[in-house]
């Protein structure tokens, strides 16, 4: 995937067939499958990583028949538009919020994750490079706070460490 900064905040389009059980279940272990553009599936990805995919991007749920044959199709959820993502870009300066780390933000995550009921507002969103985005998902980190103030990371053994926004000035691209 292309990082979002070098497409104008654009996410790629990635088509992923994973059915709901395997995507909802933590500890699923069937594979999905990453879509050709022809429809032929072509490379088989764990639903962990489809939920890591799934983060910073728009989902539109197709629902299948028990024949295969499409039965409906749902509305795009969770929308960062690129507005949002700007305003985020600058509040965060331009860089990852993760402490201590100083790339140029790629991917946009959910403080309180969507699915659990948090919103796809400022508030709610942080900036993040996409190694910190995926440390985040694959190693059981968590965030709390206001990203508008101070930020608390947390790694799931009682370590906590803080970010505070930039003091002001317009993002630092290198």
């Amino acid at each position: 995937m292309s990082p979002s900064g070098d497409v104008g905040g654009a996410r790629p389009v990635v088509q992923v067939t994973i059915d709901s059980e395997s995507l909802i279940a933590h500890g699923a272990s069937a594979p999905g499958w990453i879509t050709s553009l022809t429809g032929q599936q072509i490379t088989p990805v764990s639903a962990r990583a489809v939920r890591r995919l799934a983060c910073d991007s728009v989902r539109q749920l197709l629902l299948l028949d028990p024949r295969g044959h499409l039965d409906a199709i749902s509305a795009q959820e969770r929308v960062i538009s690129q507005p949002m993502r700007k305003a985020i870009t600058i509040r965060d300066g331009g860089r990852c919020r993760f402490p201590g780390c100083h790339h140029a933000i790629r991917e946009i995550h959910h403080i309180i994750y969507w699915q659990h009921g948090g919103s796809t507002t400022t508030g709610n969103l942080v900036g993040l490079c996409s190694h910190h985005h995926h440390t985040i998902h694959d190693r059981g980190w968590t965030l709390s706070g206001d990203p508008n103030f101070r930020l608390t990371f947390s790694d799931g053994q009682k370590s906590e460490s803080y970010s505070d926004p930039p003091a002001h000035g317009p993002p630092r691209f290198s």
